[in-house]
């Protein structure tokens, strides 16, 4: 990949855009969040496991995705420290 981020949504936020092209892009929301996601992704994925799972009692926030040839990871805190923790860099 030509390009990796981290985005941290902060307490409060309820939205996240997100454009991309040829990168990779890690969303990290808060444990108790219910996430749903939106968008268009030519030659890529968007994968929201546990967070777009709809158990989490607090706020809804909406990842919209918008790019081509790349990735976007939708992860709750724990799991994103789970993965750090195991190494696993993407």
């Amino acid at each position: 990949m030509f390009s990796s981020r981290t985005i941290a949504v902060a307490p409060g936020d309820d939205r996240v855009e997100l454009g991309f092209r040829f990168s990779g892009t890690e969303v990290v929301v808060p444990d108790d969040a219910r996430v749903v996601t939106n968008g268009a992704v030519v030659f890529g994925s968007v994968d929201c496991g546990a967070a777009c799972a709809g158990t989490g009692t607090g706020p809804e926030i909406t990842v919209d995705t918008s790019g081509a040839f790349g990735s976007v990871d939708v992860r709750t805190v724990t799991e994103a420290a789970a993965d750090r923790a195991d190494g696993d860099d993407d």
